[in-house]
Order: C-alpha cells, then structure tokens, then sequence
C-alpha cells in the first residue's frame, strides 16, 4: 500500500507535463493596441468623418470623428484590420493594421498605443483617385524595428 502513492503523484505529474504545461507555454497572451487617431483636412482638424472598423469584410465598430478630429479603436491581437476613413464630399482613404506575427517575448514591448493621423481632401472633378481605393499604408509587426511599422 505504501507503493501506491507515488504511483499516482508519479501519474499526476506526467498528466500535468503533457496536458497542463504545453497550453501555459505555447498559447499566446492576449493583447490589444489602442489605435489613437485623428482626422485632418490640410492642417485643420476634420469633425464628423466617419471611421469605419473592418476585420475582413465584417464591420466592426463606426465612430464620427470628434470636434478636435479624434477617434479611438481598441485592436485585439492576431487579426488584419481596415480602418475606412470618409467624409461627404471627400475622398475616402483606407489603412490596414495587422496585430498578426508578433513574437510572445516582445508583446510588452511593442506600442500599447499606436498614433495614426489621416488627412483627407475634398473630391475634385475629372480626379482620378482610384488608387486611393487602395490601403494608403499597411501597418504590421516589423522584426527589423521590433514595433509596429
């Protein structure tokens, strides 16, 4: 009978080994970024552009941007995202923002909070802006900056 107790300690700990331990090692915290933004036109603060928050092509979240051209999105990590940037009679702008491929052992030291300003311009007649229907940048994990870039 003494026998028996280390048996099952002995067993305890190979279950812990295999079942407990790789989850707490290999599974990637959870994170975000607080994408903080602000709106323009020239040099003027923009009011009332809509934001619109995409994960794919489902919208997540919309915001007006407010009388001082702010907006605020909390991204969660390992995800793409499209920030859509418009206005009534202005040309819209588009960002993608990747919180993918970050390395476990730099999330604490990538940017809790990451600034983006936008500025948009009024529609012009006869202007081709079609490139603009195109992410104006993309931002990721950049192994090189060990940031977001």
């Amino acid at each position: 009978m003494g026998r028996i107790y280390p048996i099952i300690i002995s067993w305890t700990l190979v279950c812990s080994f295999f079942f407990i331990f790789p989850s707490i090692l290999f599974s990637q915290s959870s994170w975000t970024v607080v994408l903080d933004g602000k709106v323009t036109k020239d040099v003027d603060k923009l009011a009332g552009a809509l934001i619109t928050l995409m994960k794919g092509d489902d919208v997540i979240h919309k915001v007006y941007s407010a009388e001082n051209g702010k907006f605020t999105f909390v991204l969660e990590s390992d995800n793409d995202y499209t920030i859509v940037v418009s206005k009534k009679n202005h040309v819209t702008k588009k960002i993608k923002f990747s919180t993918k491929n970050v390395p476990a052992n730099k999330i604490s030291s990538v940017y809790s909070q990451y600034p983006i300003d936008v500025s948009l311009f009024e529609e012009v007649e006869g202007l081709d802006v079609s490139i603009l229907d195109n992410p104006i940048t993309i931002i990721r994990y950049d192994s090189k900056a060990k940031n977001f870039d």
